[in-house]
């Protein structure tokens, strides 16, 4: 296919991502026996625009929206989980590059289109020292870290002497360091029941020198305008279009099986058992409601951030709920699509047994467990989280 190439609009970029589904389709075996992106297929994304979608337009980037991130992100995971999810962690440059210099940021990120990958939770340590800090640590869960330019990682900040430092608050204070990817070693630990093709790997690092411009707090004021970078959470907002690409993707699996299957004994079309019908109807309500309602908590603090304000408690507490109500969703409906397409889903060659992987393993992710919903209910009855996951929501 042609590419549209730079400079990109959100529009540019949302047509060439629809014209590189059916190749991801098609590599969706070879990426999960891989356990990584393919290279090849990272510099198509990235010269799709994929990677520079949150990117500000003072450096030429679109500053795409939060619900048209999260229509990219819904196709890029309907074609290939991995790929979504890759994608969707992949282009946090520009949101953390907001709490940045400007400076800062175009030194880590001189490309539009470079990889950012890396856990933000303080897994790791940061001794200052004269410029900068001494960062050492390993962390889990570095999606796209295989492919990545720049990898972030969540630190507790410790003196000069040792101690770890607190705040006014008497907590720790943590920290996200951002280095070049050459700076890690990356640990082959991704063997999971689903994402397989994601390569989220440990990786690690010893004595590494971070400047400290190439530091930040989710707690530091931005210092960018634009609703995109108003709110500090802001990067994970996007989330949920992953999780709705999976089961719109099963849902269309399992159509096209009814369509198709005749059962045995009785030698009966699928498509006209009760049964079916029936479970079909409900696991399609299911991910109806869900997407109805992700898209519109998304737009509803796109619109809040667009007006100036920052999102009311309401509105942060539907962005928590509907992010984990989808991922739950997800695993629901793919698992429903197992149980009705019968044995044939059961074999790896068949979407449905990705699928179904792939909604397991997302639906334990942090930003979608039962903290996020206890985080919800709080702010539900007016009562602030704390911690570093308050800066999140």
């Amino acid at each position: 296919m042609t590419l549209t190439t730079s400079p990109l609009e959100s529009a540019d970029i949302l047509a060439n991502v629809e014209g590189l589904l059916p190749e991801i389709r098609r590599r969706s075996p070879e990426i999960a026996a891989a356990r990584r992106l393919p290279r090849d297929l990272v510099d198509t994304l990235k010269a799709a625009g994929v990677f520079r979608v949150a990117a500000p337009r003072a450096w030429g980037g679109p500053e795409m929206s939060m619900p048209d991130q999260l229509r990219m992100f819904e196709r890029l995971s309907h074609a290939d989980g991995s790929v979504g999810w890759c994608a969707m962690i992949g282009c946090d440059a520009g949101y953390y590059s907001s709490f940045l210099s400007e400076a800062a940021g175009r030194e880590l990120w001189p490309d539009l289109d470079m990889v950012t990958a890396g856990w933000v939770m303080p897994a790791g340590t940061a001794k200052r020292v004269e410029g900068g800090f001494i960062v050492d640590g390993r962390w889990s869960f570095g999606s796209g870290c295989t492919h990545a330019d720049v990898i972030s990682g969540g630190c507790v900040v410790l003196a000069p002497n040792g101690d770890v430092e607190l705040g006014p608050d008497g907590q720790p204070v943590t920290i996200v360091a951002l280095a070049p990817a050459g700076c890690f070693t990356i640990h082959d630990t991704w063997h999971t029941t689903g994402l397989a093709g994601s390569g989220s790997n440990d990786y690690s690092c010893d004595q590494v020198f971070v400047p400290a411009e190439h530091t930040f707090s989710f707690s530091d004021p931005v210092r960018r305008d634009g609703p995109l970078y108003r709110f500090p959470g802001a990067f994970t907002v996007k989330f949920h279009g992953t999780v709705l690409g999976l089961a719109r993707r099963a849902l269309d699996e399992l159509v096209a099986v009814i369509g198709s299957k005749v059962v045995l004994p009785q030698r009966v079309p699928m498509r006209e058992l009760p049964r079916v019908q029936l479970e079909l109807a409900r696991a399609e309500a299911t991910y109806r409601a869900s997407h109805a309602y992700s898209y519109a908590s998304v737009e509803a603090m796109w619109q809040a951030l667009v007006d100036g304000r920052s999102p009311n408690d309401d509105e942060r507490a539907d962005i928590v709920m509907s992010r984990a109500h989808a991922a739950r969703c997800a695993r629901d409906v793919t698992m429903t699509a197992m149980q009705v397409a019968g044995t044939q889903a059961i074999f790896r060659s068949s979407p449905i047994d990705q699928l179904v992987r792939d909604a397991m393993t997302v639906a334990q992710h942090l930003v979608a467990g039962p903290l996020m919903d206890e985080t919800a209910g709080a702010l539900l009855l007016g009562v602030q989280p704390t911690g570093a996951l308050a800066l999140l929501v």
